[in-house]
């Protein structure tokens, strides 16, 4: 998926534990190509050509992946949304060129957009994209359920102290022997560059964040995350740590909460108990603040451990 994979796990015998991780590397790498969306051969790809036309048939893996991004979209009130494919294009290419889309591009991309768009029939393992020219992009989404098949691959053969990193989705297992959790340290994203030392196990763990990938026009700083409901790139700094009951709904909880922003993302954790979220975001005069939501005894200050 364009990202660094990383496994960590304890098990008595080195040869099964060498097996165990080439299984879940496998496994990642076997939804990768059921996933992508820079692969044009893709299971998703293939999806996508058929947009308007008539319901087809797809794997279990991307079923799965449809069904709980349809769920976070409806939860989210469209705030995560995988029709985004388009937009997402469009700004892609607005920021490799330096060149802010124009009105017209944005209005025709967002006649593409729109979860409801999508009709899922899970008895027949079928799906219908409604709109000729649709786009799906599971970016939000795809890395999060790679790592939690992953974990599940590993517990298959008996292994549940494990860490799988897929390019900073990451979910913890149980914890390591004489240990009461993983200790994972998470980049918060503001541009005080901070970290935040998380104590998990059995958890999944996402972030959100433009610190990287932005746009700059017209003294106005676009990032990459596109609020689907409207087309526009967001223009408040807004970066979002988000530990969950899997990796797979922290993943798509953190694409939802940034274009929520914190407001209407305390609305949304309602209904995501045991989930912790930080949002760190640019107050209007130009500092970084930060709000914490959900239970999480397993946070700890930085101070309380040495990096990791």
């Amino acid at each position: 998926m364009g990202v660094d994979a990383r496994i960590v796990l304890y098990c008595e015998d080195e040869e099964a534990a060498r097996s165990a991780a080439r299984s879940a590397f496998k496994r990642m790498s076997d939804l990768d190509s059921v996933l992508s969306d820079y692969r044009a051969n893709s299971e998703l790809m293939q999806l996508c050509k058929t947009a308007g036309g008539n319901s087809k048939l797809v794997s279990k893996d991307l079923l799965n992946v449809l069904e709980r991004a349809q769920e976070i979209s409806i939860v989210s009130g469209g705030a995560f949304d995988i029709t985004v494919g388009p937009l997402v294009r469009l700004w892609r290419t607005a920021r490799s060129g330096g060149i802010f889309p124009n009105n017209a591009a944005i209005n025709k991309a967002m006649t593409w957009v729109g979860w409801e768009k999508i009709i899922i029939d899970s008895s027949a393992n079928s799906v219908k994209l409604k709109q000729p020219g649709m786009i799906l992009d599971l970016g939000g989404i795809g890395k999060g359920f790679a790592v939690d098949e992953a974990m599940k691959t590993l517990a298959g053969v008996g292994i549940n102290i494990c860490l799988v990193d897929l390019g900073g989705d990451i979910a913890a297992g149980a914890p390591p022997p004489d240990k009461k959790a993983w200790i994972v340290s998470v980049r918060d994203g503001s541009d005080i560059k901070a970290t935040i030392n998380l104590l998990c196990k059995n958890k999944g763990i996402a972030t959100s964040g433009d610190s990287e990938q932005f746009l700059k026009s017209k003294g106005k700083r676009y990032s990459h995350i596109i609020d689907p409901r409207t087309g526009m790139a967001l223009t408040n700094r807004i970066a979002v740590t988000v530990v969950a009951q899997d990796c797979t709904t922290a993943d798509a909880l953190a694409s939802a909460i940034s274009v929520l922003g914190p407001t209407e993302a305390k609305k949304l954790l309602k209904k995501f108990p045991h989930t912790f979220v930080q949002i760190a975001f640019e107050a209007s005069d130009g500092t970084w603040q930060k709000i914490n939501f959900g239970s999480a005894p397993f946070v700890k200050k930085q101070s309380e451990y040495s990096s990791n």
